[in-house]
């Protein structure tokens, strides 16, 4: 068991051969009390597991540093017994309108023996995920941990922040297709930060499944975006905006006269 402590760029550097393996772990601390403090924690796990055939989790020393590097950011340890590796992160709720949905950030510490890696890959990832659905979008994947953490707290963080804002909303869209001469009616459920927004999603997600259902492919609704003819306008005349959470079925709004979307096509029709 060995320890190096040297300062390089402004950060205190440690790197440790953990009892039992080969590879070596390694973390990168701001303040030298943080690197002595981590030391003495990895030797406290590794003197109560000595004498047991279980080992250590051979890169505890890079969970130390990315928390001691993240914890004034309101990040913590969020390893769960169940985890393959370790991770640390934090957890928020969306809006009301939301209530009861979460997001993760997480931080993952994977094993320093890419023997025993979960991901069977780089060494640290950086991802946020909705409601623990094993879907998470990634931020970071990589070996060095400042590159991680610098990603967390600068790049997920503030995404994380903006997500926490966004709301659930189910809008009600009446529209004319002037190609088809026919009147349309379409609810779709949209996720944004305000109404407005989510009137716009909501209609451009009702002009392409009416573009697909006449059967138009490569649709645009701009023409610098496509080669060839307009194929269709839409005329939304009105939209009727309910929220979601503690406040389902309440109004939110409605809204007239909204933008008019052409429907260009280079595609052929079906």
């Amino acid at each position: 068991m060995s320890y190096t402590l040297k300062m390089s760029q402004g950060f205190w550097h440690v790197t440790h051969t953990a009892a039992g393996h080969s590879a070596e772990s390694y973390g990168r601390f701001k303040y030298v009390q943080d690197a002595t403090d981590a030391i003495e924690k990895v030797q406290d796990l590794e003197n109560t597991f000595r004498a047991t055939p279980q080992r250590v989790f051979d890169n505890q020393l890079a969970v130390y540093s990315a928390l001691a590097l993240t914890e004034l950011a309101g990040f913590d340890d969020t390893t769960n017994g169940d985890d393959a590796c370790s991770s640390v992160g934090l957890t928020v709720e969306l809006g009301q309108e939301n209530s009861g949905s979460v997001l993760d950030l997480r931080l993952w510490i994977d094993w320093a023996d890419d023997q025993r890696r979960e991901s069977d890959g780089p060494m640290f990832a950086v991802t946020i995920s909705r409601d623990s659905c094993g879907i998470a979008e990634e931020f970071y994947v990589g070996d060095d941990i400042e590159d991680a953490v610098e990603v967390a707290l600068n790049v997920a963080l503030p995404e994380l922040r903006r997500q926490q804002e966004l709301k659930t909303f189910t809008v009600g869209l009446t529209f004319y297709s002037e190609g088809f001469n026919t009147n349309g009616y379409k609810v779709v459920e949209v996720v944004a930060d305000k109404p407005s927004n989510a009137i716009w999603q909501a209609q451009a997600t009702a002009a392409n499944e009416h573009a697909k259902r006449e059967g138009l492919t490569n649709w645009a609704h701009d023409r610098e975006a496509s080669t060839d003819t307009l194929a269709d306008t839409l005329h939304f005349n009105s939209a009727m905006i309910v929220g979601h959470g503690p406040f389902h079925g309440q109004m939110v709004g409605t809204m007239e006269n909204l933008r008019t979307i052409e429907i260009w096509t280079a595609g052929e029709q079906l």
